[in-house]
């Protein structure tokens, strides 16, 4: 018996324990009070700050354009307000967005202009990417992570997307093209159209792209728009790493920020503690009000399964033979005791078998066996049910006995 292997609980049952059947909404911490993590507070203030008049010296000179002065650039500059807008991106309202449009492509007059609106999305994303990029500072992750997101994928997107212009465009059917190339890390614009991009044109009476090639030119951007979708879905995860890392190890900021960002770390603290009040008042109700007493500690239990090793004689295990378990999270030895007496022997499970007997109105109408209980159809076949259940004591679905 030296040999022991960790297994999931045999016993285990769905919906059958208090844990399980937990509803999440009564847990204290399922609506804190102030949800809001440093990266919201920090948007909340940018946008704060765009509201909020900048009161310029007597003799600064007038802005350029008449707009009156505020704050906004003293919070949007820094590269913590940044990455807090690359985590804040909501990528599934752009794939909503970008979904509906497509489905009003359509064809027939008035569906080119629709497909150079598709394009347009692709644009504006190139735009939003290509912006995080030139802000963000060479040398921290989110930098060197654009970079290679850019290069590895969303500049070969980029270039298809603007050879589909370019052909609407030779085709007088739309002007799309952007007047710049972003250029570095995007490479270069190509010159020439893709000519299998609405291949047929659009016909001289005036009655619109045809339903193939609206539906090609759409399947075509379409994928296009996933791929930048799937990049900006993996910086959206990878944010909150990106803005610790800006709080922690860029010893950059301007001095008004990092005494901005010091105080937002600083109020995680209050906010964990007015976190706490749905708790307090919680115990406060079952302790002090109805005067409900906690139950006494019970100890864990598992459910543990022995195997001989080879060639080994059956061998008896008293009750309350100990059983080491590894250490806590304080880094103190874990014990079990076995409740009960118990011979391990060589004696395993050879097959489970299950025999359904199907009553209408207390008359046997069929007999269902199944030679492998443990299977899909009782016969072997792979079980894909998500949770991997099966059913234990047979179904009309098995083969007739």
């Amino acid at each position: 018996m030296s040999r022991c292997e960790t297994a999931l609980n045999p016993l285990e049952r769905d919906g059958t324990n208090r844990n399980q059947r937990l509803v999440a909404a009564l847990e204290p911490a399922y609506a804190p009070v102030d949800e809001r993590d440093v990266a919201e507070l920090l948007l909340y203030a940018r946008d704060l700050a765009e509201e909020l008049v900048f009161h310029p010296l007597p003799d600064s000179a007038p802005s350029p354009d008449g707009d009156v002065p505020n704050w906004f650039d003293f919070i949007d500059a820094d590269i913590s307000t940044l990455v807090a807008l690359v985590g804040a991106y909501d990528v599934e309202q752009a794939r909503t967005d970008f979904v509906d449009a497509a489905a009003d492509v359509g064809s027939g007059i008035g569906s080119e202009q629709r497909l150079a609106e598709l394009l347009s999305e692709i644009w504006s994303l190139v735009t939003r990417i290509d912006g995080w990029y030139d802000r963000s500072i060479e040398g921290l992750q989110l930098h060197s992570r654009l970079d290679r997101l850019i290069r590895g994928s969303l500049a070969e997107a980029l270039n298809e997307a603007w050879s589909y212009a370019l052909r609407l465009e030779d085709l007088n059917l739309a002007d799309v093209v952007p007047s710049d190339h972003p250029g570095g890390p995007w490479g270069e614009a190509p010159a020439a159209p893709d000519l299998s991009f609405v291949r047929a044109g659009l016909p001289t009476d005036g009655s619109g792209m045809s339903a193939v090639d609206a539906a090609d030119a759409v399947k075509r951007v379409a994928r296009i728009h996933d791929r930048f979708d799937a990049v900006l879905t993996t910086l959206g995860e990878e944010a909150q790493r990106y803005l610790d890392e800006t709080l922690e190890d860029h010893p950059e900021h301007q001095p008004h920020l990092a005494l901005f960002l010091a105080f937002l770390l600083l109020l995680r603290h209050a906010r964990e503690r007015v976190n706490e009040v749905t708790a307090r008042h919680l115990r406060f109700y079952y302790e002090d009000v109805l005067q409900l007493d906690r139950r006494a500690a019970v100890p864990d239990q598992v459910h543990l399964v022995f195997e001989l090793a080879r060639d080994a004689q059956p061998h008896l295990l008293p009750a309350g033979t100990a059983l080491k378990a590894g250490k806590d999270a304080d880094g103190n030895d874990v014990t079990f005791e076995t409740d009960k007496e118990l011979v391990v022997n060589a004696a395993q499970v050879d097959g489970l078998r299950s025999v359904y007997v199907d009553v209408d109105e207390g008359v046997v109408t069929n007999i269902f066996a199944a030679p492998q209980a443990d299977s899909a159809d009782g016969l072997g076949a792979e079980i894909t049910r998500e949770d991997e259940s099966w059913d234990t004591f047979g179904s009309t679905s098995m083969p007739a006995a």
